[in-house]
């Protein structure tokens, strides 16, 4: 099973907003929201059965080869929540990412189950394990990201008291 056009541009753009945390705000909230967009108009169209028009980063209506599958779809649906959460509420995007593995998990399960024995082929509505590893790399990413980031608060933290203290020290050694 081969992943969608769709699917690895979603990826690529999630990689994208993970790989600079310096990323210009608005750049960092364009791209989360196309990944929301792009993500939500999928779903809903695999849910209600309505075609958006053209091919929406997939082939035509229906689950045929090439379209993104529902569960990958809402999978990116999280991933662009906890990418858009990232900066601000960093509790709530793990939150969310941690949930995106629990959805690839599911999926991956759907996936053993579904396997034909007689030869090997499953069915196309299935997330494929190269989809569900790079899911597992971005929601690593976004752990990541945002626990490096406290840390450096951190670090930042307590080199700043260390300078106070230092400071201090040397004021009062004046004093002596």
């Amino acid at each position: 099973m081969k992943i969608s056009i769709g699917a690895a541009i979603l990826f690529l753009i999630c990689g994208i907003v993970l790989s600079d945390n310096k990323l210009d705000r608005r750049l960092h909230y364009f791209l989360t929201a196309c990944v929301i967009l792009i993500a939500g108009l999928l779903l809903s169209q695999d849910l209600s059965g309505w075609n958006a028009g053209g091919s929406l980063l997939t082939s035509e209506a229906g689950m045929m080869p090439g379209r993104m599958p529902t569960i990958t779809a809402a999978g990116f649906l999280l991933m662009g929540f906890s990418l858009l959460a990232i900066r601000t509420y960093a509790r709530l995007s793990q939150i969310l990412a941690l949930i995106t593995v629990g959805v690839v998990l599911v999926a991956i399960v759907g996936y053993l189950n579904t396997i034909d024995s007689s030869n090997g082929v499953s069915l196309p509505s299935i997330m494929t394990p190269f989809t569900a590893l790079l899911f597992f790399v971005l929601v690593l990413g976004v752990l990541f990201q945002t626990t490096s980031d406290k840390l450096e608060n951190r670090v930042e933290e307590s080199t700043s008291e260390i300078g106070l203290a230092h400071q201090k020290m040397t004021g009062s050694e004046a004093l002596f």
